[in-house]
């Protein structure tokens, strides 16, 4: 049964479309990322290094860059640990974990904090931080 709480209700919604999120991700699908980015949405990655961008600006730009994931990863799961709902500030804090087999061979592990705002039922706002020091190599 649905709360009647509009808080509460939000505070679901938030979490439903991040799991959905995190769905889409893990298998590089950015026709399912899509839709719940707005247009303008901005994605911030503060601590990544080159070659990966600390910054995309558009919904269509930052779903489709994340079909490079399929080049990376032979497999790979993104899976969300707890939720901070912050329906005041329409904004979700989620910390999350990963797993993957690596293309060139090996494994990737990490784990995540990610910081995600909503504004009419879209995300506006993905900024993720991660332990740089365990992104993977993809020189050669």
């Amino acid at each position: 049964m649905e709360s009647r709480d509009p808080i509460e209700n939000d505070s679901q919604f938030m979490r439903a479309t991040v799991k959905t999120l995190f769905e889409a991700v893990s298998v590089a699908d950015s026709e399912a990322l899509r839709p719940l980015l707005a247009d303008d949405a901005i994605m911030e990655l503060p601590f990544a290094i080159p070659p990966f961008p600390s910054a995309k600006s558009g919904g269509e730009a930052i779903a489709s860059g994340i079909k490079g994931g399929s080049r990376i990863f032979t497999s790979f799961r993104l899976a969300a640990r707890t939720f901070y709902p912050s329906p005041e500030t329409n904004s979700i804090v989620v910390e999350a974990e990963s797993e993957g087999r690596l293309a060139k061979g090996g494994t990737y592990s990490n784990q995540y904090v990610f910081i995600f705002k909503f504004a009419s039922d879209k995300i506006v706002l993905w900024k993720e931080y991660f332990n740089p020091l365990r992104l993977p190599d993809l020189s050669s």
